[in-house]
């Protein structure tokens, strides 16, 4: 095994004293290899592993390199787990030593089919999680938005007794919105409590702390200006207007606009793409100028439609760029990522956020921009996090840009200091 930090024996110890773990440390420090050294330390032989696409080839990878016991690992994408029922024969049939639940945060919807394949109908436990004698929870965001996130995994790993509307009641503020019920986000007065619930079933270690060495990370909000854009004239839904017309009136009110913001994304979600692709091309521009004059050596930008990607690749093919995006076989992501990481020709890459905020690691780069961002705000924490990683020796600069005289630039400045945020209900 390769030698670890005192931190990570700490949490592979942990991992092995808890037949249910949930092991939620920060993006980038290791929680792959934490794992392996638990698997080998207690004599595994049956592992499987449920995680992204696009991590797939890493798991293999990282077990096949630092693995010392010989075993069966077989690594499945939350995708593959939902589409092939033979696939979920497969893990029941091998009856796994531990099932590896990677970014489990991916299973915070209790309605969603591969919530329910791993932790049963009602999340009861009676799911897939059932076959195997251990199962381990990683993720470096366990609560991307507030505390009823968690609900589906104390359920069916950790049997607690309330309710998914009783739990988030006695956790949460809500209230009904114009656009139904709204969790508005944590009880303070609460937190501690539920921190004690956490204690016992979870690790949770901050680079900072663990990794004082590590290089810090500053986030940058910048405008960016398109000549006579208005939001009005692409407006031509009255639902559109209505949740234009909210998010202004947030901006001038100072009231929370991050807890309604996943409420209103599908009714500007036109509106949206219009302005990331409107930013694309002068951010490019922007972008070019600073490679060539070699202001830093490569960088990492991030987008979501695939029409603003297309305007980055084509402005910025001089510097060699790379792309990952969702759909793309997963060896040829990885060949992207392997690029990028290791060739000094490849100065750019530029990656679809959904496909791209987990599992990766980029830290060839200390540059992030954010063209577009996600609307969940911890995507975009992870996001930026893919630089901000074991191996990186720079402070990580990350630019979230914004349309000047666009809700778009109210929206990118409120999720970009939540992404600054998300962590904080676990300090």
């Amino acid at each position: 095994m390769k030698h670890l930090f005192e931190y990570q024996k700490v949490g592979a110890d942990f991992l092995c004293e808890n037949p249910a773990a949930f092991l939620a440390d920060e993006q980038g420090l290791g929680k792959t290899l934490q794992v392996i050294a638990a698997c080998d330390m207690l004599g595994l032989t049956k592992v499987v592993v449920v995680c992204p696409a696009i991590a797939k080839i890493n798991w293999r990878r990282e077990f096949e390199k630092w693995g010392t016991v010989e075993r069966t690992v077989l690594v499945y994408s939350y995708d593959k787990l939902v589409q092939s029922k033979e696939t979920r024969n497969e893990i029941a049939k091998l009856e796994p030593d531990v099932l590896v639940i990677d970014e489990a945060h991916y299973l915070k919807n209790r309605t969603a089919k591969r919530t329910k394949y791993l932790y049963g109908q009602y999340c009861r436990g009676d799911g897939l999680v059932r076959f195997a004698d251990r199962v381990w929870l990683l993720s470096g965001t366990p609560i991307p938005n507030n505390v009823s996130d968690f609900w589906t995994h104390l359920k069916s790993i950790w049997k607690y007794p309330l309710n998914f509307t009783e739990f988030t009641t006695y956790f949460c503020k809500t209230w009904n919105g114009q656009f139904g019920l709204q969790v508005l986000g944590n009880k303070t007065e609460r937190m501690a409590e539920f921190k004690t619930v956490l204690k016992s079933i979870m690790l949770r270690r901050k680079g900072e702390i663990v990794l004082k060495d590590l290089p810090p990370i500053w986030w940058q909000d910048v405008p960016v200006e398109v000549d006579n854009w208005n939001d009005r004239k692409h407006i031509d839904d009255p639902r559109q207007a209505e949740a234009v017309d909210m998010i202004l009136a947030h901006s001038l009110t100072n009231q929370d606009l991050a807890s309604e913001i996943e409420s209103i994304a599908p009714h500007i979600a036109s509106l949206r793409r219009l302005t990331g692709v409107a930013k694309a091309g002068p951010i490019a521009t922007q972008i070019a100028g600073e490679l060539q004059d070699e202001a830093y050596s490569k960088i990492v930008i991030f987008a979501y439609h695939t029409d603003a990607i297309q305007t980055l690749y084509d402005k910025l093919k001089d510097f060699n760029p790379v792309v990952v995006a969702g759909g793309m076989p997963t060896a040829d992501r990885q060949a992207a990522i392997d690029n990028f990481q290791t060739d000094p020709k490849v100065r750019v890459f530029i990656g679809q956020i959904t496909a791209c905020s987990t599992a990766i690691t980029l830290t060839a780069a200390n540059q992030v921009a954010f063209v577009e961002m996600d609307w969940v705000p911890a995507t975009n924490a992870q996001a930026a996090k893919r630089c901000h990683r074991i191996g990186q020796t720079k402070p990580v600069i990350v630019r979230t840009f914004g349309l000047v005289n666009s809700v778009d630039d109210i929206v990118s400045k409120t999720l970009s200091k939540k992404a600054q945020m998300i962590s904080e209900a676990l300090d």
